[in-house]
């Protein structure tokens, strides 16, 4: 197996995938063929499962240098001015659920039994806040 796997911090789990297919397949061998042949097509067959999902999570990994920089606290906790603006011009309702769950960090119970609504009114509440802000920073950029 370490010839195909060409990361060797890869073999480990490669191995604990083998270990557990052949654990799930044990049912499909049949005592009176070789035991060889079988248990090399499982491990085989293993081995190119967990390298093929490897692979296919490498094409979606984005390195973090690529990532677009992100809204931040500043260290005496004021908000980067284009977003304070912008939060401010929400509705009360919306504004006061986006900052109960992002600004101030509060679960959505928490955030539903301080605003004396439902848990699914503070996520409808949450949610236009999240389109309404991402739409005016959209239109600031431009």
């Amino acid at each position: 197996m370490r010839r195909r796997v060409f990361n060797p911090e890869l073999v480990p789990d490669i191995y604990q995938e083998v270990l557990l297919t052949l654990h799930k397949a044990r049912h499909t061998y049949e005592p009176s063929r070789p035991l060889g042949p079988w248990l090399f097509t499982v491990a085989r067959n293993s081995v190119l499962d967990a390298l093929r999902k490897g692979r296919k999570f490498a094409e979606r990994e984005v390195p973090s240098e690529n990532l677009p920089e992100t809204i931040r606290m500043e260290v005496d906790g004021s908000l980067d001015d284009q977003l304070y603006a912008a939060l401010q011009t929400l509705p009360d309702l919306n504004r006061q659920a986006v900052e109960l769950l992002k600004l101030r960090g509060l679960s959505l119970e928490e955030a539903a039994k301080q605003l004396g609504v439902s848990v699914s009114a503070v996520k409808v509440r949450a949610h236009r806040g999240y389109e309404q802000l991402r739409k005016l920073m959209l239109e600031k950029k431009k």
